[in-house]
């Protein structure tokens, strides 16, 4: 059965994306379908960013940024560092991103493969630790701030 992509909003986009990135990873019962949705949502991806950028639609901005709006969550409520990670390849690698909050800033985050890009991903979870890093007199980030350290490390290995 054929889903139909057009319909979805793009926040029910991104879960689709999710989802498949943690079928993938997690090798659940809908693995094998993984492949094909994030192919199918990629495409959906680039139609709409295609319509944006000749002013036939405009991007939803979300409240979030790019990592947290595919799924990257750190922390007691966050993510498995598998499905972490798995979201940060798929940002670095993807050449298709969603637009999220306009055109300008997602060209900050550059094409795929990038040193642009690559920064990116790093600045980002730089900010993050730093952020909190002063919050922790006020709620127990400890994990979170253990998770941002520890993706950071490996991304930097593996990318860097």
């Amino acid at each position: 059965m054929s889903m139909d992509y057009t319909k979805f909003l793009d926040e029910e986009l991104y879960r689709l994306l999710l989802n498949a990135i943690e079928a993938q990873t997690n090798n659940t019962k809908y693995a094998a379908d993984a492949p094909k949705v994030i192919e199918e949502v990629t495409k959906e991806m680039k139609r709409r960013n295609a319509l944006i950028k000749e002013g036939e639609a405009k991007a939803t901005r979300p409240t979030i940024g790019l990592l947290r709006t595919l799924g990257y969550k750190v922390g007691k409520e966050g993510k498995k560092k598998e499905v972490r990670r798995a979201v940060l390849d798929y940002i670095y690698n993807a050449e298709i991103l969603p637009i999220v909050f306009s055109l300008s800033y997602m060209e900050e985050w550059g094409t795929q493969k990038s040193k642009k890009r690559y920064d990116m991903i790093m600045s980002q979870i730089n900010f993050f630790i730093y952020k909190n890093e002063g919050l922790t007199k006020y709620k127990d980030l400890t994990e979170a701030i253990h998770d941002w350290e520890n993706d950071r490390a490996w991304f930097k290995e593996k990318y860097g």
